[in-house]
Formats: C-alpha cells, sequence, structure tokens
C-alpha cells in the first residue's frame, strides 16, 4: 500500500490525542440548578393543588348553604404567577454581582490612588535628599574656599614679618658696618703714641 491513504500501523502514544479535561464544577452548578427548579416546579404544583382542593371545599359548603336557604359569597382567590419567585433570584443574581462588580471597582480606584499617592512621596523624598544634599555640598566648598582665603592671608601676614625681619637685620648689619668703618678713620688720623 504504498502511497496510499490507508494506516496499517497504530501511531505512537505521543501523536494521540489527548481528552479534555471536563470541568466537574461546572455539571454540580448544572445538577443543583435542576434540582432548585424541579423543587419549584413540585411547590407550585402542590399550591395549585392546595387552591383545587380548598375551592371543592368551599363549593360543597355553598351547596349545603344553599339547601339550608342561605348563601354565602365566595371568595376570590388570586392566582399566584409561577415565574414570580424565579424572576425575583435572578433579579438579586443580578443586582449582587452589580455590587459586586463596583465594590471591586471602588477598590481598585483607591488602590490605584494609593499608589499615585506612595509615588508622590517618594518622589519629594527623593528631591528633599538632592536638595539636602546639594546644599551640604555648597556649604563645604564655602568652608574650603574660607580656609583657603583664610589660609592663603596668613601665608601672606607671616610672609610680610619674614620680609620686617629681613629688612631689620640688612639695617642692622649696615649700621654696624658704618660703625666699624668710623673706628677705622679714627684710628688712622690719629697718631702713634710714642717719644719726639
Amino acid at each position: 500500500m504504498a502511497g496510499g491513504t490507508h494506516r496499517w500501523f497504530e501511531p505512537p502514544l505521543h501523536f494521540k490525542k489527548k481528552k479534555k479535561k471536563k470541568k466537574k464544577g461546572k455539571k454540580k452548578k448544572e445538577k443543583n440548578k435542576e434540582e432548585e427548579e424541579e423543587d419549584e416546579e413540585e411547590e407550585e404544583e402542590e399550591e395549585g393543588k392546595e387552591e383545587e382542593e380548598e375551592e371543592e371545599e368551599e363549593e360543597e359548603e355553598q351547596e349545603e348553604e344553599e339547601k339550608k336557604g342561605r348563601k354565602k359569597k365566595k371568595k376570590k382567590k388570586k392566582k399566584k404567577k409561577k415565574g414570580k419567585k424565579k424572576k425575583e433570584k435572578n433579579k438579586e443574581e443580578e443586582e449582587n454581582k452589580e455590587k459586586k462588580k463596583k465594590t471591586t471597582k471602588k477598590e481598585k480606584e483607591k488602590e490605584e490612588e494609593e499608589k499615585k499617592e506612595e509615588k508622590k512621596k517618594k518622589k519629594k523624598k527623593k528631591k528633599k535628599k538632592k536638595k539636602k544634599k546639594k546644599k551640604k555640598k555648597k556649604n563645604e566648598e564655602k568652608k574650603k574656599k574660607k580656609t583657603k582665603e583664610e589660609g592663603q592671608e596668613e601665608e601672606e601676614e607671616e610672609k610680610k614679618k619674614k620680609k620686617k625681619k629681613r629688612r631689620r637685620r640688612r639695617r642692622r648689619k649696615k649700621r654696624k658696618r658704618k660703625k666699624r668703618k668710623k673706628r677705622k678713620k679714627k684710628k688712622k688720623k690719629k697718631p702713634p703714641k710714642g717719644n719726639w
């Protein structure tokens, strides 16, 4: 059967189609729903039977009273609507669903607002920190500048003092030299001591 479409071999396991797992909860829910509907129908049937029995009893009583010469007014009973209970139940379920949706929406909005506020706070904190850091840096630079200027002033003062000292030394030396020269000159002018 070369080239034919007939499958003469069994495909390996991994080629076989996987069966879809049926949801267990869905069936249970459907079963519960059906049971509830059946219960409601049974209740409605029982109510109908009770009403019929009551009407029959009333008719019998009326016939007996007519025989006695008294007429009793027949009470008209309103027939209960079969779908009323069901409609109310559905309405309640829908209202509950809407309430849930609204609450979840409100919670989400609240969470988003809280996140936004946290983000703002973090941003503010970061900004404050940055500002503080900048201020600190500025103050440090000012201090350094001040110390540098003070250091320069001190150096200048020290230089001035040294200059003054040098001038004084030079002046002293000059004076001393002049005095020596004067002495030497005086010694030369004086005649030597001796017998003439």
